[in-house]
C-alpha cells in the first residue's frame, strides 16, 4: 500500500498535479514523514501530513507545512486559500496547523475511506497570513512591555470618560503618559509571567498572566492582562497568542473580562472555545468585591 501510495506521488509529481507530495526529512537526512498538497478548487488547495512516532514533539511538521504553504503561494499566487481537514480529536495535528497559522473555521464532511462521510475540523490559511509566536519577557524586554502598556491604557480609557476617585489610571499626566502599571511582581514572582507577542518576528503585543482568581476558586492560570496592538486585530493574531498561551501552561483557567468591556467577552468564548484540548467549565455572571463582569473558567492541555 506505501509503495502504491508513493507510485501515485510520484506520477502526479511528473504530471505537474493537481497533488503533489514531499518526504520530510530530519536534520542528518533521516526520513521523518511527508506532507502533500491537492489542488482541489481552482482557488483552493487542501494540504496534509505526517510524521513518524519517533519524531514528533520537535516542531518538524509545523514547520515543514509552513514551508510547504510558503512555497505554494509563491508558486500559485492565484489561490485565495489553503485548507486543512483534522480529525476533531487528532489534537497534535490541529496545534501543528494552529502554529503554522492557519485558523479554525468550522467543519467539513470528507469522503471516507470506507465510504461514507467523515466530519472533520476545517482549517484556513489566506496568503499573507501571521505567523504567531509567544515568549517570555526577559528583564531586557520590560520597556517594550511598559510602552505597550501605554497604549492597552489608552484603548481602555474610553470606557472610563468622566474623571473620577479610583479611575485616575486612565486620566493623561501633564507629561502626556497614563501612570505606569505595576509590573514588578512579574519579574519578581514565580507565579506571575510576562508575556510578548509577536507575529512574524514583529512585536505585536503582550500578556500577563498570574495565578489570581477572580472568582475565588481553584485556578492555576489567569489572564490578567492581553493586548494585541491595533494593526494586527481582526486577523487571528490575538486567537493563535491565547491558544499558544493555554497550551504552553495548561491546567484550570480564569479570564475575567470587566463589564465595561463587554465586546472582549466574544472574543474570549471563541478563543476559549476554539482552542484544541480546552474544556469549558462555566461561565460566571458576577458582581462582588471580587470582580464586576464575567468570568470564564475552563481547562487545557498541552
Amino acid at each position: 500500500e506505501t509503495r502504491a501510495a508513493m507510485a501515485r506521488w510520484i506520477a502526479a509529481r511528473e504530471a505537474g498535479g493537481p497533488m503533489i507530495a514531499y518526504a520530510l526529512r530530519a536534520p542528518g537526512g533521516a526520513l521523518a514523514g511527508g506532507c502533500e498538497v491537492r489542488l482541489v478548487e481552482p482557488r483552493v488547495a487542501n494540504v496534509s501530513y505526517w510524521t513518524y512516532a519517533g519524531f514528533r514533539g520537535g516542531g518538524l511538521a509545523r514547520r515543514a507545512l509552513s514551508l510547504l504553504c510558503r512555497a505554494t503561494f509563491a508558486a500559485a499566487p492565484e489561490l485565495e486559500r489553503i485548507e486543512a481537514h483534522v480529525d476533531r480529536d487528532n489534537w497534535p495535528s490541529r496545534r501543528t496547523a494552529e502554529n503554522a497559522g492557519f485558523t479554525e473555521a468550522g467543519t467539513v464532511d470528507d469522503e471516507g475511506q470506507a465510504g461514507g462521510t467523515i466530519t472533520r475540523v476545517r482549517y484556513v490559511l489566506r496568503p499573507g497570513a501571521s505567523r504567531v509566536e509567544v515568549s517570555p519577557a526577559t528583564a531586557a524586554e520590560r520597556p517594550a512591555l511598559e510602552a505597550m502598556m501605554q497604549l492597552y491604557v489608552h484603548d481602555f480609557s474610553e470606557q472610563f470618560p468622566v474623571a473620577r476617585a479610583g479611575h485616575e489610571r486612565f486620566d493623561l499626566g501633564d507629561d502626556g503618559r497614563f501612570q505606569p502599571y505595576p509590573l514588578d511582581a512579574w519579574w519578581r514572582e514565580a507565579d506571575h509571567i510576562p508575556l510578548l507577542i509577536r507575529a512574524d518576528g514583529r512585536l505585536a503585543g503582550f500578556a500577563l498572566v498570574d495565578a489570581r482568581s477572580h472568582a475565588g476558586e481553584a485556578v492555576d492560570r489567569d489572564m490578567a492582562e492581553f493586548f494585541i496592538a491595533r494593526k494586527f486585530r481582526r486577523g487571528g493574531v490575538g486567537r493563535a497568542a491565547a491558544h499558544a498561551i493555554f497550551r504552553r501552561w495548561p491546567g484550570t483557567w480564569e479570564a475575567a473580562v470587566a463589564r465595561r468591556n463587554r465586546p472582549a467577552l466574544a472574543f474570549w468564548r471563541q478563543a476559549v472555545a476554539t482552542c484544541p484540548g480546552a474544556v469549558p467549565i462555566a461561565e460566571l455572571d458576577r458582581d462582588d468585591d471580587r470582580w464586576n463582569g464575567w468570568i470564564l473558567r475552563f481547562r487545557t492541555v498541552a
